[in-house]
């Protein structure tokens, strides 16, 4: 009986931890796409100039970037959790991708105060037009490898997940087979 309430438990905590995971992939990086896809366009033309969708973007960029952080320990103790029940190949593309992401949101917040730096708020306008240009196309072009890097880890945590419930499941079926097989008289009790 305790075995099979520790089992439940363990399934309840599984299935919330992946629940976290995706709300936490929801708010990141679907407030990344969303922002990338609408927000920016939309800017564009409510906005009367490209510097003031530039100002929209510092301020936005600031939240994303913390929320990545969040995002990316949940990620990270989503490669760990199954890390025994996994092969190789899906370890290595959780690792490897969570890896990608993790140096990427690094390089975003070396990158960001020195894009802030070169935005003259109270003027409203760029302290250095190349100089800006080319680390905006940077942070842009680390934005964007991010981004793939993370639709690959959704694919490859889908795919690890199926592959630890179907190994639960395994694991479940042995232990039932095991319980209910007959004992003789004088066979002693192994519950």
């Amino acid at each position: 009986m305790l075995s099979v309430l520790r089992k439940g438990a363990a399934e309840l905590f599984e299935t919330a931890r992946r629940v976290v995971v995706v709300f936490a992939l929801c708010l990141w990086f679907g407030g990344f796409t969303f922002y990338s896809l609408v927000v920016i366009h939309m800017g564009h033309r409510v906005f009367e100039s490209l510097l003031e969708v530039g100002f929209l973007t510092q301020a936005v960029t600031r939240w994303l970037n913390l929320i990545g952080v969040g995002a990316l320990c949940l990620m990270l103790w989503n490669v760990f959790a199954g890390w025994s029940k996994q092969s190789r190949f899906i370890r290595g593309a959780l690792l490897s991708t969570w890896l990608l992401a993790a140096g990427i949101e690094v390089a975003l917040f070396v990158l960001h105060p020195r894009l802030d730096a070169l935005l003259d708020t109270e003027a409203r306008k760029l302290i250095s037009r190349d100089e800006f240009i080319g680390l905006h196309l940077l942070y842009v072009n680390l934005s964007t490898t991010q981004w793939v890097a993370t639709i690959v880890y959704v694919c490859a945590s889908v795919w690890a997940w199926r592959r630890m419930d179907r190994v639960l499941e395994v694991e479940r079926s042995e232990h039932l087979d095991s319980a209910t097989e007959p004992r003789g008289w004088m066979q002693p009790f192994q519950g």
